[in-house]
Order: structure tokens, then sequence, then C-alpha cells
């Protein structure tokens, strides 16, 4: 362990009583040893008594002020201090030898070599109280402590953040909320020049019961000019009152390890809780003199939504969960018992996705100890496992542009976020596209085919399960709305029409096909008696068609016999695949003609049987579509397994950080009307994914995995949203990964619905713009990257001339994109300009991205920032350049995108080089003095 002993001594020696509070200080008896290796300047054996002080870990004695007793001068500090003994790998313990001395020892373990070091006290209790001081603050003492209440916090926050679902579905959370934003002037108040500062601020308010109440502190800095970056939300009580009292404790951290601070001085403020305007200055006097020190300047800022990150990818992981839960469920209950060479393929399976249980229950819990100290994933927090869940440095870049006179504001909110990747897995291998595409293409491979099999039978498997969640739904509020009569009849027809749908699209997941080669190969693996009877043959004739086989009446028993012997309970029934969809399309029929002769005077007991028999149908296609999904996974050997382990993990972990990162964006524009009155129109919700990665090396692996989550958003995403009185109610995540809906509520306008269906548009378009993205275009290697942009461009026109047929601004940029698209030019940055008017013009949410949204993405959203100052002040970014190109230079220097490097690095400085911004475009190029060679 490494210690500062010029910045300790002062401190730990000194008097500094007043600021420094001892875990205990005293006199004892030291003995010294004749020991070159340890304590070389002592060299008497006797003991000779010393001043002792104890702070966390650290010991250390202290000359008494008779030590120079020849020339009676009292030390200095430095002087003083005979020795630190850090506490690290000891054992204390007591020694009873002398009557005159009560003896104790700590023996210290350093490179296996002991060495001890010999104190007395003059009374029996004095020397226990010191032994087990000295105890209590070793490390390996606190680690155990430490151990011991992280598996308790564990424990409860399993219990109360995931067992109980009503907690987090009634978790609430604020639309409006105000942030005091914090700076200090130059500060003139350390205690010892030699020191560097670190102040941290303490903010309280007053209660109704006249009352002190913490609302938190800021961070610490190390500099007399602190600005602070973390901004403090106001508790909700207070927004109901017209003023605010608040005070304000300015320390300085001593020590760190121990946090050892000294109050330097404290201050007041009232003032209005909505002035907004007003930067109010304080004075801050100091405690000790009543003296100026500094002025500290605080603000008052409105932010118009507040969101917690966390709650939303709990809930996707908890979905993703039950999803795991139920594969495992086919595989044990669905097949039964297998024969004796089939069982080990079925353990690996199940081992399969248990490892995927355990691997959610865990990044669960290490998610919920995270969060309470960070408030992001910063780029360098990559390789963790469980940090794969989260978007990398996912921040709300919001840019408010107003006049002198404040008259007239424009803002432009733009969310930054790292790729959608998993660096867990790395990219030696490809991206999730290609790992996926090479099974497609590779087909005609026995093990490509297998896996293939058994990844679309997974899909199949949860398609149906949702959708059947969906149909019993709309089931269930279609019989309650017969059952109240005063309830218009039209909601019944309606409720009846999405059933009637997504009754269609069941019966389309499954073949026959592909349910006659599962049945086949469970028979074959199935560990069961073999029927005598020679009036049934139980070969199947994988040749001949199910329809041939059901023209022979005997064949029909043969099938059934055959069904019926697959189930793992002899008292359930496995219907044919055909029979089945014909029984969900004639309780599909038989509901609808009852609705409509009985349309005057409908009773729900006419609609029992259809019902019923509605339901048996879909549990028994559900319980077909487990059997394929277990009959795939057991034709599965070892390599395979595990890599359809490793596909599965990969897509949950980037699908993931899409869908927690596309619902906080929602969440943001609730309160915009002009937003909603979009969605009514289009009932698409349009997200724009601007992308800066390279078509080399590493970075093409990131851009697979970015098209492929977002190719699964459009598929498997719903958002609806539902009319409610209190909107601070938290979004609801239902459905499984591969199909998953969640519910905003928003409050209610003209011309909004009680609920409105939106489809996910999310669209990604690339441009590389670093040395790499040279080098790939060198090589011609960009045709990914051409791909994604004309594929993203076909989906945006057809939305466009969907929706925006009439729009003459918006035709003219789709015309101005496509060409410059399908130009092929070398770093085209002009695309990511059309496509940003475009989608703003849409109302849609944009996002912007590259490996770690902190350098290439700073580039690109300050430019975009830039225009928005340009467009407001009638700047024209060709004919007066140097003024467009300061208004860059300044908030590339000057604004917030220095502050969040630092917060992801340490350092205010982007990661470039003077030769990679030579490869740059000219208008994404960082100003000298703001870049630097870092690690990120």
């Amino acid at each position: 362990m490494h210690i500062n002993v010029d910045q300790l001594t002062p401190y730990l020696c000194g008097d500094s009583h007043q600021w420094v509070q001892f875990d205990r200080e005293g006199y004892l008896f030291v003995k010294y040893r004749n020991d070159r290796q340890f304590f070389n300047q002592w060299k008497s054996e006797s003991f000779v008594e010393r001043f002792v002080r104890l702070k966390g870990n650290i010991l250390v004695i202290i000359a008494t002020k008779t030590l120079n007793d020849s020339t009676h001068v009292i030390n200095k500090v430095d002087d003083r201090c005979l020795n630190i003994i850090v506490l690290e790998e000891f054992n204390v313990r007591v020694v009873d030898e002398s009557d005159k001395y009560y003896e104790f020892v700590i023996d210290l373990n350093r490179n296996d070599l002991i060495r001890s070091i010999h104190f007395a006290t003059i009374s029996h209790q004095e020397r226990d109280e010191w032994v087990e001081c000295i105890h209590l603050s070793g490390r390996s003492y606190l680690i155990s402590l430490h151990t011991s209440l992280v598996n308790q916090l564990n424990q409860l926050k399993i219990v109360t953040n995931y067992e109980t679902s009503d907690d987090i579905t009634n978790y609430r959370r604020r639309d409006s909320s105000i942030v005091l934003s914090v700076s200090c002037d130059y500060i003139n108040a350390s205690n010892n020049r030699r020191f560097r500062p670190n102040f941290v601020i303490f903010i309280y308010y007053k209660t109704i019961t006249n009352s002190w109440q913490l609302i938190g502190k800021t961070e610490t800095l190390c500099s007399r000019n602190p600005r602070f970056e973390k901004c403090l939300i106001i508790p909700q009580e207070i927004h109901e009152s017209s003023t605010i009292k608040l005070k304000f404790n300015l320390y300085d951290i001593i020590e760190t390890l121990t946090n050892t601070k000294c109050l330097l001085c404290d201050s007041y403020l009232k003032c209005q809780t909505n002035d907004y305007k007003t930067v109010h200055r304080i004075d801050l006097k100091s405690i000790i003199n009543k003296q100026t020190i500094g002025i500290l300047a605080v603000k008052l800022i409105h932010h118009s939504f507040n969101f917690d990150q966390t709650l939303y990818r709990i809930k996707s992981l908890n979905c993703i969960q039950k999803l795991n839960n139920k594969l495992m469920t086919c595989l044990t209950y669905s097949m039964g018992e297998v024969k004796t060479e089939y069982q080990r393929n079925q353990m690996r399976a199940l081992e399969c996705h248990l490892r995927l249980v355990n691997i959610l229950t865990e990044s669960l819990n290490e998610i919920s100890l995270y969060q309470s100290q960070h408030s992001f994933r910063p780029s360098t927090a990559k390789s963790e496992q469980f940090l794969q869940f989260i978007p990398i440095n996912f921040h709300l870049q919001r840019c408010r542009v107003t006049d002198s006179n404040a008259n007239r504001q424009i803002t432009r909110d733009v969310f930054t976020v790292g790729a959608y990747c998993s660096h867990y897995f790395g990219f030696g291998s490809g991206g999730m596209k290609r790992e996926l595409s090479d099974l497609y293409k590779n087909d005609k491979n026995a093990n490509n085919l297998s896996l293939l099999k058994t990844w679309k039978s997974m899909v199949n498997f949860f398609r149906i399960s949702s959708l059947r969640d969906i149909i019993y739904n709309h089931l269930k509020c279609m019989i309650d709305c017969i059952d109240c009569q005063t309830i218009d009849k039209k909601l019944v027809f309606n409720n009846f029409s999405k059933v009637e749908e997504f009754c269609k699209e069941i019966v389309t997941i499954l073949s026959s096909q592909i349910v006659e080669e599962s049945i086949a190969f469970c028979e074959k693996v199935r560990n069961q008696l073999e029927v005598t009877n020679s009036g049934i043959n139980t070969a199947f004739d994988r040749s001949s068609s199910l329809q041939e086989s059901r023209r022979q009446s005997n064949h029909n028993i043969r099938d059934f016999r055959r069904y019926h012997s697959l189930t793992s309970d002899d008292h359930q029934e496995l219907e044919p695949i055909d029979l089945i969809h014909l029984n969900i399309k004639a309780s599909v029929i038989s509901i609808n003609s009852k609705l409509i002769a009985n349309k005057s005077s409908l009773l729900r007991s006419d609609l029992n049987a259809s019902e019923i028999k509605l339901k048996s149908a879909i549990e028994s296609l559900l319980k077909t579509s487990s059997i394929c999904y277990a009959s795939c996974a057991l034709s599965l050997d070892r390599q395979q397994i595990e890599r359809f382990y490793c596909l599965r993990l990969r897509r949950d972990m980037i699908f993931t950080q899409v869908l927690t990162s596309l619902v906080i964006a929602t969440l943001s524009q609730l309160s915009d009307q002009t937003f909603l009155k979009t969605l009514i129109q289009t009932k698409t919700l349009l997200s724009q994914h601007e992308v800066l990665l390279s078509c080399y090396a590493e970075e093409v692996s990131m851009l697979e995995d970015m098209e492929y989550s977002l190719n699964q958003i459009n598929c498997c995403v719903k958002f609806i949203f539902e009319n409610s009185i209190e909107t601070n109610i938290q979004p609801k995540i239902e459905g499984n990964s591969f199909d998953i809906r969640v519910t905003f509520y928003c409050n209610q306008f003209e011309g909004f619905e009680n609920k409105i269906e939106c489809n996910v548009l999310a669209l990604l378009f690339n441009i590389g713009i670093n040395e790499y993205a040279t080098l790939a275009e060198t090589l011609g290697s960009v045709k990914l990257q051409e791909t994604i942009n004309k594929d993203s461009y076909m989906l945006l026109d057809s939305y466009v001339k969907q929706t925006f047929i009439n729009d003459s601004n918006v035709s003219k940029l789709m015309v101005s994109l496509k060409s410059e698209i399908w130009s092929n030019r070398v770093k085209n940055i002009r695309v990511l300009h059309l496509v940003q008017q475009i989608v703003n013009h849409l109302n849609g949410i944009r996002f912007t991205s590259c490996k770690s949204a902190k350098d290439r993405t700073s580039m690109a959203v300050t430019l975009e920032e830039a225009r928005l100052c340009a467009q407001f002040f009638n700047i024209s970014e060709i004919n007066e350049i140097q003024w467009f190109q300061t208004i860059i230079d300044t908030l590339r220097s000057e604004g917030t995108r220095r502050e969040n490097t630092r917060k992801n690095v340490g350092i205010a400085k982007y990661a470039f080089n003077s030769l990679q911004l030579m490869t740059f475009p000219k208008l994404l190029r960082a100003p000298n003095g703001t870049y630097s060679s870092i690690e990120t």
C-alpha cells in the first residue's frame, strides 16, 4: 500500500484535533528493538513512553515533547513523527509477561516475514480497549463486514425489487422536477498551502417543522474554482410552496479513505421556487473569523422530465428471465423421460438455460448495487458481464437557444449512446447479424441446420406464447363488455376484431412439415413401451404428407394415438396441427356468428362453449410448439449447445440496451403534444440512430450488432399509449424479448383516443469519419455501410409516402437524401445532416452514436447544435464560415461534451491525436488544446 507521508504527517502528527477526529489516541509504552529491517533508528529494548494515534487502519507513533532532553527544544511536526504503520495483514495478541506493564503485540506480515511491535499500558482495561480498537480497524475485518452487509443487501433487494412485481409497477416518476446547479468562484480557505484542496458541498432544505433536511451532496473536486457537475433534485414537497430555504455547507476533504473532512463555512439562501432565470450569488464566510473566502453561485433549473434508467433494464431482464424459465419447462415437461443415449443432450440443454437464468439473476443484483454508486455506464466499463445489459454512456444532450431578452427560443434534444453491442463476447467471429447469416447461408451443413431449426422453433414458441396472452386479454375485455350492459356494444366488436386478427396470425406460425419432423424425432428419443397391437401401426412414413394420411380412417386413429403418446401426461392429448388450426378458425367463426345473431340481447353464456374451445385449441398449439423446440434442442451436441447459448445471451444483451434507450427517450417526449399528435396520425414511433462507426476491424462487428438489434426492435416491439389521469405511472413492459409490448401513460388532449397502439420504426444511418474509415474506403470494404443506408432510406421513404406525401419540404429533402446516398461519396456527412432535418421535421426521436458516445459523437452533436444556433440567428454556414466555426469551437471547448469526457475517463479532453484529425471531415475536427491521446 502506497501512502503520501508528506501529506499525512502534518495532519496525523500536528495539532489537527480541531478538524480530525481520531479513532483513538493516547500515551503508550513502546519497546524498541535493535532490528535493521524494522525501526532501525531505535536502539533500546526497554519500554519508552510515546504518544500514539489511530485513524482508520493507520497507526502513528509520535515523539513526546521531552524527546530532545538535552536542548529542551520541541521538535518540528515532521521530526516528531517516528513512524507511520499501516495495519494491513497483521495480528494483535495479548502478552502477560511483565508485572509492571500490561503488554500487547502487533505482528506484521510483510512478504512472509513476521515483525513484531510491542506496546504496553499501565492498566488492564486500557490495554483491552486499545486491542479491540486496533482489531476493528483492520482491513480484513472491514472486508468481512462489507461482504456480510452486501449479502444482506442483496437479499433485501431481491425480495423488494424482483419478487414483488407490484413494487415495480407502482414505481412513480415525476414529470417535472427542480434541480440545483452549484459552482464556486476562487475559494481561499486552505489550511495548508502545500496541499491541493478537495471541496464538497452538502445542501440542506428547511422542512415544515423548521428542521434542516439533507438533499444531497456534490462530487468532490480538486479545484479552487469548482463547477460541480452533479445537479441535486429538490424534493417534491417543496414544489408546492412558493419559497425555499437552503443551507450550503462547504467542506474540505482532508483524507479521502476515511472521508475525514473539515467544515469551512455555511451559507444560507432563500429564493422563489419558480425563479429559473436568476443566478443567486452568496458570500462564503469562514466559520472561524467570518471573513469572505469565496462566492457561491446557485441556480434553479426546471427539468421537464425525470426518469430511472435502471427500472426499465430490470423489467426487460425480468421478461428475459421468464422466457428462459419457459424454455426449461419445454425441455422437461414437454419431452418427459427420454432414452439413455439422449439424456446427456437433455441435461446439456437444461444446463444452457439454467446458466442464462443464473446470469440474469446475478446481473439484476449487480445492477442494483452498481446504480447506488454510478448514474450511468462509463465508456471504460465495457468488459463486465452484468454491464452488457446497460447502454454505454447514455445521456440526453439538450440544446436550448434563446435571444438576449428571452422572448423566443428553440430547443433540440439528442440522445447520445455508445454502440449497441456486446464487448463481453468480443468481435472475433463478427456481430450478431453475421452469426445468424452464416446459419442461413450454410443451412446445408448439418450442424448449422440443426442450430437454425432450434433458433426458429424457439422464436415460434415465444411468438405463439405472446399471441396467446394478447388473445386472452382481448377475450376477457370482450366478455367484460358483454357483462356490463351499459357499455357501448362497439367495444365488444372492436375487441373481437383484435381476437380475429391475432388468431389469423397465430395459425400461420407452425407448418405441418415442421411439426411432423419434430413428432417423428420425439418418437425416436422418448423412453416409452412399444405398442404391440397389430392393428395399430406405430411406424410413421415420412414420405407421405399429413393430408394423405387423414384420407383413411385407420390413419386417423394412428395419428391420434401417436400424438397421444407424446405428451408427458397420459390424460392429455395432442391433436394434429391441421386439426388445431381448424379448431381455432371454427371457434372464431362461431363467436362471430353469435355476436351478429344476438346483437341486441347477447349474454355471456352464449359464448362460453366457443370461448372454451378456442382457448383449448390455442393451448394445444402452444404445447405442440414446445415439443418442436424440445425436439430441436435435443438434437444439438455440446458445441452447438454452447454456440446457441452464446447467441441467446448476446442477443438479449444488445436488445436490452436498445429497448432501454428507446423507452427512456420516449418518456422524455410524452409532454410534447406535437409528438403525440404525430403518433395519432401515423400510428408509428419514428426513431433515427445516427452512427459514426467505420467498416474496419471490430467496428464492423459493432455495426452488425446495431443493425440486428434495431431490426429486432422493428419486428418485436409495440408501443401502446393510454390516457391516464395519473401521468406519473411507470411504463408497463409485458411479453417476452421476441414480442414485447410497452404501455405508456400520458395526458388526454383533443383528438387522442383512449389507447393508441404504435409500431416502432428504428432507422440506422452510418457514416464512418475516422482514420479507419479512410482505410476501409481505400480497401473498398464499405458495402455494409452502403447496404444499411440504402435499406434505411427505403424504410423512411415508405413511411413518408404513407403519412407525409403532401409535405413538399420533406419530399425535397428525401430527393436530396437519395441522391447523396446513391452517390457513394467518401465520408459524406451531408447524408447525416439531411436525415437530421427530415426526422426533426417528422417529430421523431434522434440518437447519435459511435463506439463509446464520447469523442466522435461529441463532434457530431456540437456540429448539429452549431447549425441550430446559426439557423436561429440567421448566420450563413457558407458565407459566414468564420462565425460558424467560432460557434463550433466554442461548443467543443466550453460546452458540456468535454465534461462528458471527464465523467467517462477523468480527463476533459477528446481521445484524438493530430494525425487522426487530419482524416476527419473539416467540420468534425476538435479545436487545438481539447484533445490528447487518452485510453478510453
